[in-house]
């Protein structure tokens, strides 16, 4: 049986994917255009990213607007993780 995945665990790997993997930054406001934010709506299915576009708070989904649960989204980023470092060594 595999442990539980918390809130604070897809936390975290969202934070490295998000600066290893896509060369990015955490927002830190909503408004911090360029940056991403982790969002999560339980009664939407779960978890999923979006990249502010304006000062306004707007924003796209540009990894695609499906929502995952904990488990299956923080093995996700963990694989993309895996992807870019392998990438990277090969190069």
């Amino acid at each position: 049986m595999s442990a539980r995945i918390t809130h604070k665990n897809v936390e975290t790997v969202f934070a490295h994917y998000v600066t290893e993997a896509l060369n990015g930054r955490v927002a830190t406001s909503y408004n911090d255009v360029g940056a991403y934010r982790l969002d999560y709506n339980p009664v939407y299915g779960g978890y999923a990213i979006e990249r502010i576009s304006n000062e306004r708070g707007g924003i796209s989904m540009p990894l695609g607007n499906t929502r995952f649960t904990a488990s299956v989204f923080y093995e996700m980023l963990h694989f993309g993780l895996n992807t870019a470092r392998t990438m990277r060594e090969a190069v």
